[in-house]
């Protein structure tokens, strides 16, 4: 036997409430883990400056007169220009969440970009990738936002896309 339609509303409404507090608990979780994220990023960026400062220069800088992009978080820009300029070459940079009419200019004056994937967005990957493929400029992609694994993905995955230009 059917229940009666009163009944199907009040069972759809206790759904939709639930759905909603559900939604609300996971909106909290997500805001927690990018806050999460975020403070070990600047611890990680903070150890690392500790490490560069313990290392030597390379005596020889394998971005001499390259320009290099990068796309990722703005509270990072500094970092990215400290690891470029100390392989020798000049930093453009574009946030990957807003501005996204600057990733354009970045790409195509850039001889080469790193694309940080965690801190982008679906609609600023496509317009890397577009500009990248409309100035043929290499893109790389990195799902790791560490500035070794930044520094690590410029030597391993660009430096040899822009030697085979």
């Amino acid at each position: 036997m059917p229940l009666p339609t009163d009944e199907l509303l009040q069972l759809a409404d206790a759904e939709i409430q639930q759905l909603r507090a559900d939604l609300t608990a996971a909106r909290a979780e997500a805001d927690k883990a990018t806050r999460l994220a975020e403070a070990l990023a600047a611890e990680n960026a903070a150890l690392y400056q500790q490490l560069l400062a313990l290392q030597p220069p390379p005596a020889v800088l394998p971005l001499s007169g390259l320009r290099v992009g990068i796309i990722g978080h703005p509270s990072r820009e500094a970092d990215y220009r400290a690891i470029i300029e100390r392989l020798g070459g000049q930093l453009l940079f574009a946030e990957a969440q807003n501005k996204l009419g600057l990733i354009d200019r970045v790409v195509q004056r850039a001889h080469g970009t790193l694309y940080l994937t965690q801190w982008g967005s679906h609609r600023a990957y496509q317009r890397a990738e577009a500009a990248a493929l409309r100035y043929d400029r290499p893109l790389v992609c990195s799902d790791q936002p560490g500035l070794a694994a930044v520094e690590r993905a410029i030597l391993e995955q660009l430096l040899p896309e822009l030697d085979k230009q």
